[in-house]
Protein backbone atom coordinates (compact mmCIF):
# COMPACT_ATOMS: atom_id res chain seq x y z
CA UNK A 1 0.00 0.00 0.00
CA UNK A 2 1.21 3.50 -0.84
CA UNK A 3 -0.14 6.81 0.44
CA UNK A 4 0.80 9.73 -1.80
CA UNK A 5 -0.51 12.93 -3.32
CA UNK A 6 -0.69 16.58 -2.24
CA UNK A 7 -2.46 18.50 0.50
CA UNK A 8 -3.06 17.28 4.05
CA UNK A 9 -3.30 13.62 5.01
CA UNK A 10 -4.70 12.91 8.49
CA UNK A 11 -5.81 9.66 10.15
CA UNK A 12 -7.27 8.63 13.48
CA UNK A 13 -5.35 5.33 13.56
CA UNK A 14 -3.18 3.12 11.36
CA UNK A 15 -3.35 -0.64 11.94
CA UNK A 16 -3.36 -3.99 10.13
CA UNK A 17 -6.53 -5.96 10.90
CA UNK A 18 -6.48 -8.92 8.51
CA UNK A 19 -4.38 -12.03 8.02
CA UNK A 20 -5.10 -12.20 4.28
CA UNK A 21 -1.59 -10.97 3.58
CA UNK A 22 1.17 -12.24 5.81
CA UNK A 23 3.19 -9.09 5.19
CA UNK A 24 1.83 -5.61 4.54
CA UNK A 25 4.10 -2.73 3.50
CA UNK A 26 2.59 0.71 4.09
CA UNK A 27 4.74 3.32 2.32
CA UNK A 28 4.27 7.04 3.05
CA UNK A 29 4.99 9.34 0.10
CA UNK A 30 3.22 12.26 1.74
CA UNK A 31 3.25 13.86 5.20
CA UNK A 32 0.87 11.87 7.41
CA UNK A 33 -0.52 12.98 10.76
CA UNK A 34 -2.16 10.52 13.17
CA UNK A 35 -4.61 11.70 15.85
CA UNK A 36 -6.05 9.47 18.55
CA UNK A 37 -7.51 10.75 21.83
CA UNK A 38 -7.14 7.52 23.76
CA UNK A 39 -4.35 5.75 25.60
CA UNK A 40 -4.80 2.77 23.28
CA UNK A 41 -2.41 2.13 20.40
CA UNK A 42 -2.69 4.43 17.41
CA UNK A 43 -0.29 2.57 15.08
CA UNK A 44 -0.24 -1.20 15.52
CA UNK A 45 -0.67 -4.66 14.04
CA UNK A 46 -3.84 -6.47 15.07
CA UNK A 47 -3.43 -9.54 12.83
CA UNK A 48 -1.80 -12.61 14.39
CA UNK A 49 1.27 -14.15 12.74
CA UNK A 50 1.68 -11.24 10.30
CA UNK A 51 3.99 -8.27 9.85
CA UNK A 52 3.12 -4.62 9.20
CA UNK A 53 6.01 -2.53 7.86
CA UNK A 54 5.66 1.26 8.08
CA UNK A 55 8.01 2.90 5.55
CA UNK A 56 8.58 6.68 5.55
CA UNK A 57 10.16 7.81 2.31
CA UNK A 58 12.72 10.63 2.01
CA UNK A 59 11.31 14.13 2.41
CA UNK A 60 8.16 13.05 4.24
CA UNK A 61 7.11 12.88 7.90
CA UNK A 62 4.89 10.68 10.03
CA UNK A 63 3.67 12.87 12.90
CA UNK A 64 1.92 11.34 15.90
CA UNK A 65 -0.22 13.73 17.97
CA UNK A 66 -1.13 13.19 21.60
CA UNK A 67 0.01 10.43 23.91
CA UNK A 68 0.00 7.66 21.31
CA UNK A 69 2.47 4.98 20.36
CA UNK A 70 3.52 2.17 18.06
CA UNK A 71 2.72 -1.26 19.45
CA UNK A 72 3.26 -4.89 18.52
CA UNK A 73 3.64 -8.34 20.11
CA UNK A 74 5.88 -11.29 19.32
CA UNK A 75 3.24 -12.72 16.98
CA UNK A 76 2.03 -9.45 15.46
CA UNK A 77 5.13 -7.65 14.27
CA UNK A 78 5.29 -3.95 13.50
CA UNK A 79 8.43 -2.46 11.95
CA UNK A 80 9.42 1.09 11.11
CA UNK A 81 11.83 2.07 8.33
CA UNK A 82 12.81 5.71 7.76
CA UNK A 83 14.35 5.83 4.30
CA UNK A 84 17.16 8.13 3.17
CA UNK A 85 18.64 8.88 -0.24
CA UNK A 86 20.39 11.69 -2.12
CA UNK A 87 17.20 13.82 -1.98
CA UNK A 88 16.92 13.72 1.82
CA UNK A 89 15.66 11.64 4.73
CA UNK A 90 12.23 10.74 6.09
CA UNK A 91 11.25 11.74 9.61
CA UNK A 92 9.18 10.67 12.60
CA UNK A 93 7.69 13.17 15.06
CA UNK A 94 6.42 11.25 18.06
CA UNK A 95 4.82 11.86 21.42
CA UNK A 96 5.85 8.76 23.35
CA UNK A 97 6.79 5.94 20.99
CA UNK A 98 7.25 2.43 22.44
CA UNK A 99 9.72 0.39 20.38
CA UNK A 100 11.28 -2.15 22.75
CA UNK A 101 12.61 -4.41 19.98
CA UNK A 102 15.59 -2.76 18.34
CA UNK A 103 15.41 -5.03 15.31
CA UNK A 104 12.06 -3.52 14.34
CA UNK A 105 13.22 0.12 14.09
CA UNK A 106 15.54 1.24 11.30
CA UNK A 107 16.59 4.80 10.50
CA UNK A 108 18.71 5.35 7.41
CA UNK A 109 21.19 8.13 6.70
CA UNK A 110 22.49 8.52 3.16
CA UNK A 111 26.04 9.81 2.89
CA UNK A 112 27.14 11.20 -0.47
CA UNK A 113 30.60 10.42 -1.81
CA UNK A 114 32.12 13.70 -3.00
CA UNK A 115 35.57 12.46 -4.05
CA UNK A 116 37.17 15.11 -1.82
CA UNK A 117 40.07 13.00 -0.55
CA UNK A 118 41.07 13.61 3.05
CA UNK A 119 38.15 16.03 3.49
CA UNK A 120 35.55 13.29 2.83
CA UNK A 121 33.99 13.61 6.28
CA UNK A 122 30.38 13.83 7.40
CA UNK A 123 29.24 15.10 10.80
CA UNK A 124 26.79 12.48 12.10
CA UNK A 125 24.69 12.11 15.25
CA UNK A 126 22.75 8.98 16.25
CA UNK A 127 18.91 9.01 16.56
CA UNK A 128 18.83 5.93 18.78
CA UNK A 129 20.06 4.83 22.19
CA UNK A 130 22.66 2.21 23.21
CA UNK A 131 24.49 2.14 19.90
CA UNK A 132 27.87 0.55 19.26
CA UNK A 133 30.20 1.57 16.45
CA UNK A 134 29.96 -1.82 14.74
CA UNK A 135 26.15 -1.70 14.67
CA UNK A 136 26.17 0.79 11.78
CA UNK A 137 29.63 2.29 11.24
CA UNK A 138 31.81 -0.79 11.13
CA UNK A 139 33.25 0.18 7.73
CA UNK A 140 33.89 3.79 8.70
CA UNK A 141 36.54 5.74 10.52
CA UNK A 142 34.72 7.39 13.43
CA UNK A 143 36.19 10.43 15.18
CA UNK A 144 34.73 12.28 18.17
CA UNK A 145 36.24 15.69 18.92
CA UNK A 146 38.11 16.00 22.20
CA UNK A 147 37.48 19.51 23.54
CA UNK A 148 39.98 19.12 26.38
CA UNK A 149 42.99 19.08 24.03
CA UNK A 150 41.57 20.38 20.71
CA UNK A 151 42.08 17.11 18.88
CA UNK A 152 40.23 14.21 17.28
CA UNK A 153 39.95 10.87 19.04
CA UNK A 154 39.28 7.56 17.29
CA UNK A 155 36.59 4.97 18.02
CA UNK A 156 36.72 1.31 17.08
CA UNK A 157 34.70 -1.88 17.50
CA UNK A 158 33.20 -2.15 20.98
CA UNK A 159 33.05 1.60 21.57
CA UNK A 160 29.69 3.24 22.20
CA UNK A 161 28.25 6.27 20.42
CA UNK A 162 26.68 8.80 22.77
CA UNK A 163 23.26 10.35 22.24
CA UNK A 164 23.56 14.07 21.49
CA UNK A 165 27.20 13.88 20.45
CA UNK A 166 28.49 14.45 16.94
CA UNK A 167 31.05 12.32 15.11
CA UNK A 168 33.15 12.93 12.02
CA UNK A 169 32.79 9.76 9.94
CA UNK A 170 34.98 8.87 6.99
CA UNK A 171 34.30 6.09 4.48
CA UNK A 172 37.32 4.82 2.61
CA UNK A 173 35.30 3.46 -0.32
CA UNK A 174 34.60 5.45 -3.49
CA UNK A 175 30.81 5.31 -3.53
CA UNK A 176 27.69 6.69 -1.88
CA UNK A 177 26.71 4.75 1.23
CA UNK A 178 23.71 4.33 3.51
CA UNK A 179 24.11 4.01 7.28
CA UNK A 180 21.31 2.31 9.23
CA UNK A 181 20.63 2.85 12.94
CA UNK A 182 18.57 0.07 14.57
CA UNK A 183 17.73 0.64 18.22
CA UNK A 184 15.06 2.33 20.30
CA UNK A 185 14.44 5.82 18.94
CA UNK A 186 15.36 8.81 21.07
CA UNK A 187 12.31 10.60 22.41
CA UNK A 188 11.67 13.29 25.01
CA UNK A 189 13.94 16.19 25.93
CA UNK A 190 17.62 15.40 25.35
CA UNK A 191 20.22 16.79 27.76
CA UNK A 192 23.64 17.28 26.17
CA UNK A 193 26.83 17.86 28.14
CA UNK A 194 29.54 20.30 27.01
CA UNK A 195 32.94 21.09 28.49
CA UNK A 196 35.11 24.20 28.67
CA UNK A 197 38.79 23.75 29.51
CA UNK A 198 40.49 26.80 27.89
CA UNK A 199 43.21 24.53 26.50
CA UNK A 200 45.32 27.13 24.66
CA UNK A 201 44.02 30.29 26.32
CA UNK A 202 42.69 31.73 23.04
CA UNK A 203 38.86 31.85 23.20
CA UNK A 204 38.34 31.46 19.45
CA UNK A 205 40.49 28.30 19.40
CA UNK A 206 39.24 26.60 22.56
CA UNK A 207 36.10 25.09 24.05
CA UNK A 208 34.62 23.56 20.89
CA UNK A 209 32.18 20.68 21.36
CA UNK A 210 30.95 18.48 18.50
CA UNK A 211 27.31 17.68 19.28
CA UNK A 212 24.33 16.66 17.13
CA UNK A 213 20.60 16.41 16.49
CA UNK A 214 19.53 13.34 18.52
CA UNK A 215 16.12 12.90 16.85
CA UNK A 216 14.94 11.07 13.70
CA UNK A 217 13.50 14.41 12.53
CA UNK A 218 14.74 17.97 11.89
CA UNK A 219 14.92 20.43 14.77
CA UNK A 220 14.63 24.22 14.87
CA UNK A 221 17.74 25.60 16.57
CA UNK A 222 15.87 28.80 17.42
CA UNK A 223 13.73 26.69 19.80
CA UNK A 224 16.82 25.62 21.74
CA UNK A 225 17.92 27.78 24.68
CA UNK A 226 21.74 28.09 24.41
CA UNK A 227 22.59 27.40 28.07
CA UNK A 228 26.38 27.16 28.63
CA UNK A 229 26.97 27.68 24.89
CA UNK A 230 26.93 30.56 22.43
CA UNK A 231 24.08 30.81 19.95
CA UNK A 232 26.01 29.86 16.79
CA UNK A 233 26.32 26.39 15.25
CA UNK A 234 28.86 25.19 12.69
CA UNK A 235 28.98 22.12 10.48
CA UNK A 236 31.24 20.78 7.74
CA UNK A 237 29.91 20.26 4.21
CA UNK A 238 32.14 17.82 2.35
CA UNK A 239 30.46 18.55 -1.01
CA UNK A 240 31.44 22.26 -0.96
CA UNK A 241 34.51 21.94 1.31
CA UNK A 242 33.39 24.80 3.55
CA UNK A 243 31.87 25.15 6.99
CA UNK A 244 28.29 26.37 7.23
CA UNK A 245 27.35 28.59 10.17
CA UNK A 246 24.10 29.85 11.67
CA UNK A 247 23.36 32.34 14.44
CA UNK A 248 20.17 34.15 15.49
CA UNK A 249 18.38 34.25 12.16
CA UNK A 250 21.30 34.36 9.70
CA UNK A 251 23.18 31.52 8.03
CA UNK A 252 26.06 31.04 5.59
CA UNK A 253 27.18 28.44 3.05
CA UNK A 254 23.89 26.58 2.77
CA UNK A 255 22.44 27.00 6.23
CA UNK A 256 19.01 28.54 5.93
CA UNK A 257 17.89 31.57 7.91
CA UNK A 258 15.41 29.77 10.14
CA UNK A 259 17.83 27.46 11.90
CA UNK A 260 16.59 24.08 10.69
CA UNK A 261 19.05 21.29 11.50
CA UNK A 262 18.44 18.02 9.62
CA UNK A 263 17.94 14.72 11.37
CA UNK A 264 21.20 13.12 12.50
CA UNK A 265 23.29 16.19 11.63
CA UNK A 266 26.36 16.80 13.77
CA UNK A 267 27.56 20.35 14.46
CA UNK A 268 30.01 22.32 16.58
CA UNK A 269 28.99 24.61 19.44
CA UNK A 270 31.23 26.91 21.47
CA UNK A 271 30.98 26.41 25.24
CA UNK A 272 30.87 29.34 27.66
CA UNK A 273 30.88 27.04 30.69
CA UNK A 274 31.10 23.35 31.43
CA UNK A 275 27.59 22.02 31.95
CA UNK A 276 24.51 21.00 29.99
CA UNK A 277 22.10 22.37 27.45
CA UNK A 278 18.80 20.82 26.38
CA UNK A 279 17.38 20.08 22.96
CA UNK A 280 13.68 19.83 23.85
CA UNK A 281 11.32 17.45 22.10
CA UNK A 282 9.26 20.56 21.23
CA UNK A 283 12.13 21.75 18.98
CA UNK A 284 11.37 18.98 16.44
CA UNK A 285 9.74 20.24 13.24
CA UNK A 286 8.30 18.89 10.01
CA UNK A 287 10.66 20.81 7.75
CA UNK A 288 12.83 19.06 5.18
CA UNK A 289 13.91 22.27 3.44
CA UNK A 290 17.47 22.06 4.74
CA UNK A 291 18.17 18.65 3.29
CA UNK A 292 21.44 17.84 5.07
CA UNK A 293 22.89 21.15 4.54
CA UNK A 294 18.39 25.83 1.58
CA UNK A 295 18.59 29.04 0.14
CA UNK A 296 18.64 31.95 2.56
CA UNK A 297 15.37 33.63 3.38
CA UNK A 298 15.13 37.42 3.40
CA UNK A 299 15.88 39.18 6.68
CA UNK A 300 16.43 42.87 7.39
CA UNK A 301 19.71 44.80 7.44
CA UNK A 302 21.85 41.89 6.26
CA UNK A 303 24.61 42.08 3.66
CA UNK A 304 25.63 38.68 2.31
CA UNK A 305 28.94 38.50 0.44
CA UNK A 306 29.74 35.46 -1.65
CA UNK A 307 33.10 34.84 -3.23
CA UNK A 308 33.48 32.46 -6.16
CA UNK A 309 36.48 31.10 -8.03
CA UNK A 310 38.38 27.91 -8.85
CA UNK A 311 35.04 26.08 -8.86
CA UNK A 312 34.27 26.81 -5.18
CA UNK A 313 32.33 29.36 -3.10
CA UNK A 314 32.43 30.85 0.36
CA UNK A 315 30.17 33.32 2.17
CA UNK A 316 30.26 35.85 4.96
CA UNK A 317 27.54 38.05 6.46
CA UNK A 318 27.55 41.55 7.95
CA UNK A 319 24.31 42.47 9.68
CA UNK A 320 23.05 45.30 11.87
CA UNK A 321 21.11 44.63 15.06
CA UNK A 322 20.16 46.96 17.86
CA UNK A 323 22.33 46.42 20.95
CA UNK A 324 24.92 44.30 19.09
CA UNK A 325 28.56 44.83 20.06
CA UNK A 326 31.55 45.70 17.88
CA UNK A 327 33.67 42.83 19.18
CA UNK A 328 32.68 39.17 19.13
CA UNK A 329 29.13 38.83 20.46
CA UNK A 330 28.13 35.30 21.46
CA UNK A 331 24.43 36.06 20.99
CA UNK A 332 24.64 37.11 17.33
CA UNK A 333 28.10 36.49 15.84
CA UNK A 334 29.67 33.33 14.45
CA UNK A 335 33.38 32.60 14.23
CA UNK A 336 34.97 31.72 10.90
CA UNK A 337 35.90 28.08 10.47
CA UNK A 338 38.41 28.07 7.62
CA UNK A 339 38.27 25.31 5.04
CA UNK A 340 40.95 22.64 5.25
CA UNK A 341 41.24 22.72 1.45
CA UNK A 342 43.53 25.17 -0.39
CA UNK A 343 41.20 24.94 -3.40
CA UNK A 344 38.54 27.05 -1.69
CA UNK A 345 38.62 30.88 -1.61
CA UNK A 346 38.00 32.16 1.93
CA UNK A 347 36.05 35.29 2.85
CA UNK A 348 35.45 36.64 6.36
CA UNK A 349 35.36 39.87 8.35
CA UNK A 350 37.46 41.00 11.29
CA UNK A 351 35.87 42.31 14.47
CA UNK A 352 37.52 45.12 16.41
CA UNK A 353 39.00 42.46 18.73
CA UNK A 354 40.57 40.77 15.64
CA UNK A 355 38.32 37.72 15.79
CA UNK A 356 37.65 36.18 12.38
CA UNK A 357 33.89 36.07 11.79
CA UNK A 358 31.61 34.36 9.29
CA UNK A 359 28.61 36.26 10.71
CA UNK A 360 29.34 39.74 12.04
CA UNK A 361 26.57 41.64 13.83
CA UNK A 362 27.10 45.36 14.44
CA UNK A 363 25.08 48.07 16.15
CA UNK A 364 23.14 50.60 14.08
CA UNK A 365 24.95 53.85 13.37
CA UNK A 366 24.57 57.23 11.68
CA UNK A 367 27.95 57.86 10.11
CA UNK A 368 30.39 55.76 8.13
CA UNK A 369 31.59 52.47 9.59
CA UNK A 370 34.47 50.46 8.09
CA UNK A 371 34.55 46.69 8.37
CA UNK A 372 37.78 44.86 7.41
CA UNK A 373 37.01 42.10 4.89
CA UNK A 374 39.71 39.46 4.59
CA UNK A 375 40.24 37.26 1.56
CA UNK A 376 42.66 34.41 1.00
CA UNK A 377 43.23 31.79 -1.68
CA UNK A 378 45.41 28.79 -2.22
CA UNK A 379 45.21 28.86 -6.02
CA UNK A 380 46.06 31.79 -8.29
CA UNK A 381 43.20 32.84 -10.55
CA UNK A 382 40.19 35.04 -11.23
CA UNK A 383 37.68 35.53 -8.42
CA UNK A 384 34.57 37.56 -7.66
CA UNK A 385 32.68 38.94 -4.68
CA UNK A 386 28.89 39.26 -5.08
CA UNK A 387 26.72 41.22 -2.66
CA UNK A 388 23.10 40.27 -1.95
CA UNK A 389 20.63 41.61 0.58
CA UNK A 390 21.27 45.24 -0.41
CA UNK A 391 17.51 45.78 -0.64
CA UNK A 392 17.11 44.70 2.99
CA UNK A 393 18.57 47.97 4.32
CA UNK A 394 16.71 51.15 5.13
CA UNK A 395 17.25 53.92 2.56
CA UNK A 396 19.35 55.88 2.01
CA UNK A 397 22.48 53.75 2.23
CA UNK A 398 25.88 53.55 0.59
CA UNK A 399 28.02 50.40 0.64
CA UNK A 400 31.46 50.64 -0.95
CA UNK A 401 34.00 47.83 -1.32
CA UNK A 402 37.59 49.07 -1.22
CA UNK A 403 40.36 46.95 -2.71
CA UNK A 404 43.56 47.92 -0.90
CA UNK A 405 45.74 45.87 -3.25
CA UNK A 406 44.43 47.52 -6.43
CA UNK A 407 43.84 50.88 -4.69
CA UNK A 408 40.30 51.03 -6.11
CA UNK A 409 36.78 51.42 -4.76
CA UNK A 410 33.64 49.69 -6.00
CA UNK A 411 30.07 50.88 -5.31
CA UNK A 412 28.12 47.71 -4.55
CA UNK A 413 24.79 49.48 -5.04
CA UNK A 414 25.70 50.38 -8.62
CA UNK A 415 27.14 46.95 -9.35
CA UNK A 416 26.86 44.14 -6.76
CA UNK A 417 29.59 42.06 -8.43
CA UNK A 418 33.31 42.85 -8.09
CA UNK A 419 35.78 40.80 -10.15
CA UNK A 420 39.52 40.62 -9.46
CA UNK A 421 42.67 38.53 -9.67
CA UNK A 422 44.26 36.94 -6.62
CA UNK A 423 47.13 34.66 -5.70
CA UNK A 424 48.23 32.94 -2.47
CA UNK A 425 50.91 35.56 -1.74
CA UNK A 426 48.43 38.45 -1.51
CA UNK A 427 47.88 40.10 1.86
CA UNK A 428 44.70 38.53 3.23
CA UNK A 429 43.70 41.91 4.72
CA UNK A 430 42.83 43.07 1.21
CA UNK A 431 39.36 44.63 1.40
CA UNK A 432 37.45 47.19 3.44
CA UNK A 433 33.68 47.56 3.53
CA UNK A 434 32.43 51.14 3.93
CA UNK A 435 28.88 51.36 5.29
CA UNK A 436 27.24 54.77 5.30
CA UNK A 437 23.92 55.49 6.97
CA UNK A 438 22.63 52.23 8.44
CA UNK A 439 20.06 53.26 11.01
CA UNK A 440 16.89 52.10 12.70
CA UNK A 441 14.88 55.10 11.51
CA UNK A 442 15.24 56.82 8.18
CA UNK A 443 14.68 60.24 9.73
CA UNK A 444 17.83 59.82 11.87
CA UNK A 445 20.00 59.74 8.76
CA UNK A 446 21.83 62.98 7.90
CA UNK A 447 23.57 63.43 4.55
CA UNK A 448 26.31 66.01 5.03
CA UNK A 449 27.52 65.94 1.44
CA UNK A 450 31.11 65.37 2.57
CA UNK A 451 32.26 62.83 5.15
CA UNK A 452 35.72 62.72 6.70
CA UNK A 453 36.75 59.68 8.71
CA UNK A 454 39.71 57.43 9.45
CA UNK A 455 40.52 53.74 9.63
CA UNK A 456 43.89 52.59 10.86
CA UNK A 457 46.57 54.71 9.19
CA UNK A 458 44.30 55.99 6.43
CA UNK A 459 42.05 59.05 6.15
CA UNK A 460 38.98 58.90 3.91
CA UNK A 461 37.15 61.76 2.18
CA UNK A 462 33.75 60.60 0.92
CA UNK A 463 31.49 62.57 -1.40
CA UNK A 464 27.84 61.69 -0.73
CA UNK A 465 26.47 64.29 -3.15
CA UNK A 466 25.93 64.26 -6.90
CA UNK A 467 27.98 67.42 -7.33
CA UNK A 468 31.56 67.70 -8.50
CA UNK A 469 33.77 68.15 -5.45
CA UNK A 470 37.50 68.79 -5.53
CA UNK A 471 39.76 71.07 -3.55
CA UNK A 472 42.66 71.31 -1.12
CA UNK A 473 43.06 69.05 1.88
CA UNK A 474 45.29 69.86 4.85
CA UNK A 475 46.07 67.85 7.95
CA UNK A 476 47.20 69.43 11.23
CA UNK A 477 48.56 67.92 14.42
CA UNK A 478 47.31 68.97 17.86
CA UNK A 479 49.90 71.77 17.94
CA UNK A 480 48.35 73.30 14.84
CA UNK A 481 51.27 72.39 12.58
CA UNK A 482 50.48 71.52 8.98
CA UNK A 483 51.89 68.04 8.35
CA UNK A 484 50.19 67.18 5.07
CA UNK A 485 48.68 69.04 2.09
CA UNK A 486 47.35 67.78 -1.25
CA UNK A 487 44.83 68.46 -3.99
CA UNK A 488 41.72 66.34 -3.70
CA UNK A 489 40.67 64.70 -7.01
CA UNK A 490 36.99 64.60 -7.97
CA UNK A 491 36.16 60.97 -7.08
CA UNK A 492 33.53 59.56 -4.72
CA UNK A 493 35.98 58.13 -2.17
CA UNK A 494 39.53 59.34 -1.56
CA UNK A 495 41.98 57.40 0.58
CA UNK A 496 44.96 59.30 1.98
CA UNK A 497 47.97 57.97 3.85
CA UNK A 498 49.66 60.98 5.52
CA UNK A 499 52.26 58.71 7.21
CA UNK A 500 51.42 60.12 10.64
CA UNK A 501 52.22 58.77 14.06
CA UNK A 502 49.40 57.44 16.23
CA UNK A 503 47.34 60.31 17.62
CA UNK A 504 44.58 62.88 17.06
CA UNK A 505 44.62 65.16 14.01
CA UNK A 506 42.47 67.82 12.37
CA UNK A 507 41.51 67.40 8.72
CA UNK A 508 40.56 70.54 6.76
CA UNK A 509 39.03 70.36 3.29
CA UNK A 510 38.42 73.52 1.27
CA UNK A 511 36.38 73.13 -1.91
CA UNK A 512 34.94 76.21 -3.62
CA UNK A 513 33.32 78.39 -0.96
CA UNK A 514 32.89 75.48 1.48
CA UNK A 515 35.27 74.50 4.25
CA UNK A 516 34.94 71.16 6.09
CA UNK A 517 36.90 70.25 9.22
CA UNK A 518 36.87 67.11 11.30
CA UNK A 519 38.88 65.64 14.17
CA UNK A 520 40.12 62.10 13.52
CA UNK A 521 42.32 59.52 15.21
CA UNK A 522 45.09 57.73 13.33
CA UNK A 523 46.59 54.48 14.57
Amino acid sequence: MNISGSGECKFGRIYKNTTTNTTTNLTLDIDVEVYYNSTANAVYNNAASTTLNIIINPGYTLELHGTIEFKYTSTRLLTLLINSDATGTGALLDNGVDNSDADNTNVEQYLVFNNSGNTEYHFVSIPVANHLVENSLNNYYVYPFNETNNSWDYLSTGDSLEVGKGYAVFYSGIQNTTVTFSETLNTGDQIIAVTKTDYSGTPADDNWNLVGNPFPSPIDWDDVTPTNIESAIYTWNSSTLVYASYSSGAGTNGYNNDGIIPAMQGFFVHATNSGNFTIPQSARVNDHSQGYLKNAENISNVLRLKTAGNGYNDETIVRFIENAGNGFDGEYDAYKFLSVSDSVPQLYTLAVDNNKLSINALAFFLNTVIVPLNFQVGVQGEYSITATGLESFNDPLNIVLEDLLENTTHDLLENPVYEFSANPDDDEERFLLHFDGVTLLDELFSNNGIEIYSHGEFIYIKNNSNESVKGEISIYNILGQNIYSATLPNISLNRINPNCKTGNYIVKLQTGNNVYTHKIFIK
